[in-house]
């Protein structure tokens, strides 16, 4: 899906580039030498250990 919004459509953008879609986690796990999912479990963690710091 546009992994920003959640509509359900994985490859679309929503016609603005800004937004995540299933390709860019896609390359960006290959990127890294991953899967996609480990790549969102590292996003989501990330973001809880930011928040967690703002605090």
């Amino acid at each position: 899906m546009c992994m920003s919004c959640g509509c359900g459509a994985a490859s679309a953008d929503m016609g603005n580039k800004d937004n995540i879609t299933m390709e860019d986690i896609e390359k960006a796990a290959k990127a890294a030498g991953t899967t996609p999912e480990k790549v969102v479990q590292n996003i989501q963690h990330t973001l809880q250990e930011q928040k967690k710091s703002k605090q």
